[in-house]
């Protein structure tokens, strides 16, 4: 039965959605237009211990855009960039959200991010911009416009998962549970060769002897 329900439970034992999260805010707000030479940076430390995914939402102040926009995430202690990826301007639409996905990222929880926008080539008149919320306030995060801070936080989302500590020891808590049991049953068989009844004993006595009452009472309510 133990080993039945690790793997019917599946990845719902072992992980939760973490409480770290961090849910993306109503945007009221564009921080600028990214131009060649803008950046935009949002700084955080995610609490997730398995970092999945990381969101933006952008602005086009409803027209059609051209040039290429570089996102990238990087950790500030370690100066590793964790994410270098370009989108073409022209495929992003009004209040789009752009999903970058991570292969089970481990090594970011608490550490120094940074959610870095540019665009090496868009010109004024035809570049687009990431939203935010000016009256929003990440913590142990900042938001900074062309190397200015600013109040407000970046309409982006970053989620993933958390271990769940039980499942993580399950094995280890099945065997002591089994030992438990197995010390129980030694303890009703010797009391049985004693000659003494304990309650499982008795129960399973009962069950015996009434065994075809039982079974005729259960056949009679499945027949109802």
């Amino acid at each position: 039965l133990a080993v039945a329900f690790y793997f019917l439970a599946g990845e719902q034992l072992r992980y939760r959605d973490s409480r770290g999260n961090i849910e993306m805010p109503v945007a009221n707000a564009a921080t600028v237009e990214l131009t060649a030479g803008s950046v935009v940076e949002q700084q955080f430390a995610p609490k997730i211990q398995i970092f999945e995914h990381l969101s933006v939402q952008w602005g086009v102040f409803n027209r059609v855009n051209h040039g290429t926009v570089n996102v990238q995430l990087v950790n500030l202690a370690t100066q590793k960039v964790l994410l270098d990826q370009n989108l073409q301007a022209d495929q992003i639409t009004e209040g789009q959200v752009t999903t970058f996905d991570f292969p089970a990222l481990e090594t970011v929880c608490n550490a120094p991010l940074a959610l870095r926008i540019t665009s090496p080539d868009a010109m004024a008149g035809d570049a687009l911009t990431p939203v935010m919320k000016t009256d929003a306030s990440l913590e142990n995060g900042q938001l900074y416009i062309n190397g200015q801070a600013v109040d407000g936080e970046l309409a982006f989302s970053a989620t993933g998962r958390d271990y769940i500590w039980t499942g993580l020891h399950y094995w280890e808590f099945t065997a002591a549970l089994g030992a438990v049991i197995a010390l129980y049953l030694l303890l009703v068989y010797r009391k049985w060769t004693q000659g003494k009844h304990s309650f499982l004993a008795n129960a399973l006595v009962a069950v015996q002897k009434y065994r075809f009452l039982i079974k005729q009472l259960v056949d009679r309510d499945f027949k109802a």
